[in-house]
């Protein structure tokens, strides 16, 4: 099981971690470039592919990139109101220990899930992450990278004092 919960702002996150988690929505728009690409294909063609887009399933995640790994956490239908759900959130995040499990990864930077583009309650968010911890045999993972703003270091710190692990800020 994991020894290391690390609660600090993104601003402190070390550049040696194996996966960053990112939260983001069915069709992927919260990662997009905000820059326009130019395009030499024809407009009709373009939405025809648009509309061949399937959106991705809310509380899972999707992994990219290599190193380090990023895991794209589904947590938002922006056709919602609201756009996410506690469940997607307890989900995705239980999604993400498996996959730091199967890949045998030993550090993870994670976001406090639901409360970026969403309104979760940093304390609630604190319990279905000790949720999703308590419900996963970790045997790999030593460090997670907890991505909190500052004013909610002592409450996550505090939601997180019950398990047996060191919790820094």
């Amino acid at each position: 099981m994991f020894s290391i919960v690390i609660v600090a702002p993104a601003s402190t996150l070390p550049t040696s971690v194996d996966a960053v988690v990112a939260e983001e929505d069915t069709f992927l728009v919260l990662s997009a470039d905000p820059e326009p690409k130019e395009t030499h294909e024809r407009p009709e063609r373009l939405l025809a592919r648009a509309r061949e887009v399937e959106p991705e399933i809310p509380g899972t995640i999707l992994v990219r990139g290599d190193s380090p790994l990023r895991f794209l956490a589904i947590v938002h239908d922006l056709n919602e109101d609201p756009s996410w759900k506690e469940e997607w959130v307890g989900s995705a995040l239980r999604e993400i220990f498996l996959k730091v499990e199967e890949l045998e990864l030993e550090s993870i930077a994670l976001p406090m899930l639901g409360t970026i583009h969403g309104s979760l309650e940093p304390r609630r968010f604190a319990e279905l992450l000790r949720q999703a911890l308590h419900h996963t045999l970790l045997t790999h993972l030593t460090t997670i990278w907890l991505m909190a703003p500052q004013a909610s270091a002592t409450e996550i710190s505090d939601a997180l004092s019950e398990f047996h692990c060191e919790i820094r800020r």
